[in-house]
């Protein structure tokens, strides 16, 4: 590799009569998506394309069969891809992030699907061209930068959530308390109104015993009186005698 970019950067010395500069990245990274059945043959028609068509030149490509994530089913799903390194100078010794362009990167994406025999991703919605003019392509250290910075808002946007969330939960727990000291007097109300009830049934079973027997005793009575009524009349024997001894009396005198 530092042979090659010696070489690059002295050829570059020689063409355009200074030296390389020092911001100049000597060194790229890709990252490409496969299937389990590719091997690190099937990358070598991608390398030739990148080769030819950047005018650089590529010194490893390694495939990655160990990273990957656990799904929410717990079944493990392994993110096969493969790692190219190359020169970020061509042989004229200038940088080839120049020839990235939106337009070679779209090309590249097709023959990339082309080589390994994989299909290609649909193409986004055409930008319009403010939208191509706001839009530009990341490097590494920038997106990692912006993901750095995505990761501190979600974060903060988690913990307004929790915050959020327990400002619910204690007022959950306040309501969930006086809820408890409701039912707890209602529980004490109705038990002492069903202590009342059942003194009541009570008092309404002693009062119908009692009306049951003052109807028993008025039903017996009428019945006695009844049979006096209905029994034969005896004459008075003393009635008698003393109208006889008034008669008596009054004759003498």
């Amino acid at each position: 590799m530092f042979d090659c970019c010696l070489d690059f950067s002295v050829h570059y010395k020689q063409k355009i009569k200074q030296k390389l500069q020092k911001n100049v990245i000597t060194y790229l990274s890709a990252i490409v998506n496969l299937n389990a059945n590719h091997k690190l043959d099937d990358m070598t028609s991608l390398t030739k394309y990148l080769t030819t068509n950047l005018d650089t030149e590529i010194f490893q490509v390694a495939i990655h069969r160990d990273e990957g994530h656990i799904d929410s089913k717990g079944n493990q799903i392994i993110n096969h891809h493969a790692h190219i390194e190359m020169l970020g100078i061509d042989s004229n010794g200038k940088s080839i992030r120049r020839k990235l362009t939106r337009k070679f990167l779209i090309e590249l994406q097709s023959q990339t699907a082309k080589c390994l025999k994989m299909q290609r991703g649909k193409p986004n919605k055409k930008k319009s061209k403010e939208e191509q003019k706001n839009t530009r392509r990341l490097d590494t250290y920038e997106f990692k930068h912006h993901k750095e910075r995505e990761a501190k808002s979600i974060k903060k946007v988690v913990e307004n959530f929790y915050k959020e969330y327990k400002k619910i939960e204690n007022h959950y727990a306040k309501i969930k308390e006086n809820d408890k000291n409701l039912i707890d007097n209602l529980t004490q109300d109705i038990t002492k109104q069903e202590t009342i009830l059942q003194e009541k049934d009570t008092q309404l079973s002693k009062y119908q015993e009692e009306i049951a027997r003052l109807k028993s005793e008025l039903k017996e009575n009428s019945l006695h009186k009844e049979k006096i009524n209905k029994s034969p009349k005896i004459p008075s024997l003393l009635n008698d005698e003393n109208s006889s001894d008034t008669s008596y009396t009054s004759k003498l005198f």
